[in-house]
């Protein structure tokens, strides 16, 4: 967990998710697989996709919904 100034912290995920689930079954147990990362900061989750603007492609969504794959 990381902490910040004082006792008190926030919880930090790194959320997985499949990005061809029917490759990653069988890549899975290889250690292999096509996967999509997003970090979580409490209840806020941040990914990178291509964004058709200026944007930098960082994106704020809900935890586990931007993806129906979650691992």
């Amino acid at each position: 967990m990381y902490k910040k100034n004082g006792p008190e912290g926030i919880e930090v995920y790194l959320n997985v998710y499949d990005l061809n689930p029917s490759s990653n079954a069988s890549l899975y147990n290889c250690g292999l697989g096509f996967y999509h990362t997003g970090i979580q900061l409490e209840l806020k989750e941040f990914t990178y996709g291509y964004v058709p603007t200026d944007s930098t492609g960082v994106m704020e969504v809900a935890p586990k919904v931007n993806h129906p794959n979650f691992r």
